[in-house]
């Protein structure tokens, strides 16, 4: 219980100010809040397919398999009919792009729960409905 209530504390900590930040400062903030779930975070990665960047750099990586559209953040841990959950994140006003939604249904026709959320809260829910009691009980046991 104790540590719910520090997860809460920390979390209205960044609301305000990840509410109007980038989709940069979302992931950062949802990262530190999985950091108090290890058995969660030790099979959660982001993937850095986003931003700028030079021509000869982004012909490099797409030929080493970085593919766009693919979502922000990988949680590999299979639930009911699910592989595992990825999630896109956005600001509050931003847009999931076409071949965003192309990737995403991609996805989920192979087995995976694919979720855009809109902000850190929207994540830290998506996380809590998808693990269900698996986020508390293995974190009671840790």
């Amino acid at each position: 219980m104790r540590l719910k209530r520090l997860t809460t504390l920390r979390h209205r900590q960044h609301k305000s100010f990840v509410d109007s930040c980038s989709e940069h400062n979302i992931q950062k903030a949802l990262f530190e809040w999985l950091d108090y779930y290890p058995h969660v975070r030790g099979v959660s990665f982001a993937v850095e397919n986003g931003g700028s960047r030079h021509i000869v750099e982004a012909k490099n990586l797409k030929s080493r398999g970085v593919t766009a559209g693919i979502p922000d953040v990988f949680i590999l841990i299979p639930r009911d009919v699910y592989y595992g959950l990825l999630i896109e994140l956005k600001k509050k006003d931003g847009v999931v792009k076409a071949h965003q939604h192309i990737i995403h249904e991609r996805l989920r026709k192979n087995g995976y729960k694919v979720e855009v959320c809109y902000s850190l809260d929207e994540a830290i829910v998506c996380i809590e409905q998808y693990l269900g009691v698996y986020l508390n009980a293995r974190q009671q046991s840790v």
